[in-house]
Order: C-alpha cells, then structure tokens, then sequence
C-alpha cells in the first residue's frame, strides 16, 4: 500500500503505513488480562511454579488439539448454560491457549509456515470479499 507522512505542528513526521498490523486495535487488554490469570493459574504445580514459557519448550500438536477439542467442549457447555469444572474463564482461555500453542509448534518446525499461510488467507479473503460483492448487487 502506499506509504502516506503525517506532519505535526512541532514539525516532526511520521508515515503512516497501511501493512502495519494495528496490534492495539487487534487485542484488548482486559482479555489478555484474563489470559495471564489463566496463565498464572496453570504454572502453579504440585511442587511450585512453573516458568511462565514453558509450554514454550514444545507440546506436540495432537496433544494442543486434544486439549483444544475439550476446552472448546466445555466453552459450548457454558454456552448452553451447562457448569464445568473450570468455568469459563478455564473453557475460554484453554481454548486461546492451545490455538496459540498449535500455531507456534507449527511456526517452530516451518518458519515460513506464516507467511505461506497468510498468502492462503488471503487468496480465500479476497474470493470472499468478491462473492460477498456479487451478493450485494444481485
């Protein structure tokens, strides 16, 4: 996209670049918030804390996606009103926590791996956003 510059009064400039990711705008504090108490919750162990990376050190992906499948499984529980042993801040976060864990070991073993699929997401968004378009005007 093209680049435009930005001049305030004090005479200093800055661009603004379009392909910039607005991470600011992408996430919200109180969720991330809720993320590290959830987080916080789970390091602790029989015998202390956990370092907070761990899981950092690798967790197979099955093991992510089983554990995802049951989280998501109680997220539509409590959705339905239905209690679970972890609630739901345990069924939402679990399922934030293994899709960000799967995504990483994916990243880990192919370091292009998001770059190739992000060429792929956007293939499919723009078709999308066409079909979308011809949808509107039939």
């Amino acid at each position: 996209m093209s680049e435009v510059i930005r001049k305030f009064d004090t005479g200093a400039t800055r661009d603004i670049d379009f392909s910039k990711y607005e991470y600011a705008g992408f996430l919200s504090p109180k969720v991330l918030e809720a993320f590290g108490a959830y987080m916080h919750e789970c390091r602790k162990t029989a015998t202390g804390l956990r370092a907070s990376d761990n899981w950092q050190a690798g967790i197979p992906e099955d093991v992510y996606m089983h554990s995802f499948l049951r989280h998501a499984f109680d997220l539509w529980k409590v959705m339905r009103g239905i209690e679970t042993d972890d609630g739901e801040l345990g069924a939402s976060m679990g399922v934030l926590f293994n899709v960000m864990g799967w995504v990483f070991e994916k990243i880990k073993k192919d370091p292009d791996w998001l770059k190739k699929q992000h060429e792929t997401y956007k293939t499919y968004r723009a078709a999308e956003l066409l079909a979308r378009a011809k949808n509107a005007t039939a």
